[in-house]
């Protein structure tokens, strides 16, 4: 072998030794900087840091508690900013549980009386209790606004009578309703200013009425009850027991009739021949006997009370006086004063009148 080829052998064994090394080192550094990041990303997720965070609340007491909640600051909207102070991975536990839902501030939890009375409620001790920010391993630095000012009053029963509103319908008699009387669950500030037996009302709205077949019994089961009069300014925070009732009711016949016995018989003529004229109508046909009249309910329930008088009426003319002079003319009855909508039925309509000319 010559002296070259020794040399070229021998570069080759270096060159490969030294490219061993370098892969040796180059294995050591990527594990070294590996565990490097690794150590940076789990610091970077432990290490305190702080966040803020806009949430809503309400405040209020817990359905089917014996409490009811008055915010008493006006100016409070339910909106309650905070800083949050934890590590990386808790923040974001503690801002997916906060956006989950609106968080209820209940007297009974840390931070709220439930007993009556005015108080004062801190918001950082309240929310870390019930938003559940202690389990989650945060602590809320601030919050804006800091507090508010509440009163929590405790719930008494009263009872109150139903009152049924049919509107625009028209009924033949009272409506039934059962129970007659409700429970209602208020504050006993409220039930200690009543003066009177509160009242709840059963509204049938023209939906509710509009299938049910007018003069027949019908029931409608499940009226929902509100409250009303002295209790309507407080009804957010009442409730019911039952919160629905059963109303039977008969609905009056949107066309309806009466029959008179008798009507009185008013003849007309012109007023240029009342001087010329004597007009007289059979002593038998003064009256017109057992009139019919029809027509819309309301028209005719002022029919019957009288306050609508009916008279049937004959007209004469210049031409049927003329005609009738010295004589006795028979004359069919018309009822042209009834209100529209009324008409009138009547077994006999011709009536005998007399007319005598005036002599000078």
């Amino acid at each position: 072998m010559s002296a070259s080829a020794c040399l070229s052998g021998l570069r080759a064994w270096c060159e490969g030794v030294r490219l061993w090394v370098m892969m040796r080192h180059l294995g050591t550094i990527l594990i070294a900087t590996l565990i490097a990041a690794l150590v940076w990303i789990f610091a970077e997720a432990e290490s305190v840091r702080t966040r803020e965070i806009r949430i809503e609340v309400e405040v209020q007491a817990d359905p089917g508690s014996d409490r009811v909640v008055t915010v008493l600051d006006g100016g409070f909207k339910e909106i309650v900013d905070i800083v949050l102070e934890g590590s990386t991975t808790e923040l974001e536990g503690a801002e997916r549980l906060l956006r989950q839902k609106k968080i209820r501030l209940a007297p009974g939890v840390e931070g709220i009386s439930p007993e009556p009375g005015e108080q004062a409620v801190d918001l950082r001790t309240a929310l870390r209790a019930a938003a559940g920010l202690r389990e989650a391993g945060v602590t809320i630095k601030s919050a804006n606004p800091s507090s508010v000012r509440i009163e929590v009053d405790s719930m008494v029963v009263r009872e109150a009578t139903v009152r049924v509103d049919v509107g625009e319908g028209e009924l033949e008699a009272s409506p039934e309703v059962r129970p007659a009387a409700v429970k209602v669950i208020m504050p006993s500030r409220v039930a200690s200013a009543l003066t009177e037996v509160p009242v709840v009302t059963a509204r049938l709205d023209a939906a509710m009425l509009k299938p049910l077949v007018p003069g027949r019994r019908e029931v409608l089961g499940a009226v929902p009850v509100k409250p009303s009069g002295v209790l309507s300014s407080s009804a957010m925070r009442l409730r019911l027991d039952p919160p629905a009732v059963e109303v039977a009711v008969r609905l009056r016949n949107k066309i309806d009739s009466v029959t008179l016995p008798t009507v009185p018989v008013l003849v007309r003529i012109p007023p240029g021949e009342l001087s010329h004229f004597d007009i007289a109508v059979d002593e038998a046909d003064q009256l017109v006997r057992n009139v019919k009249i029809s027509g819309p309910a309301d028209l005719v329930d002022k029919v019957r009370r009288e306050a609508i008088k009916v008279v049937a009426t004959v007209t004469l003319s210049f031409s049927d006086l003329e005609k009738a002079a010295g004589s006795t003319v028979s004359k069919e009855v018309t009822f042209g004063d009834l209100p529209p909508g009324l008409t009138a039925d009547v077994p006999a309509t011709s009536v005998r009148v007399g007319v005598t000319r005036r002599t000078k």
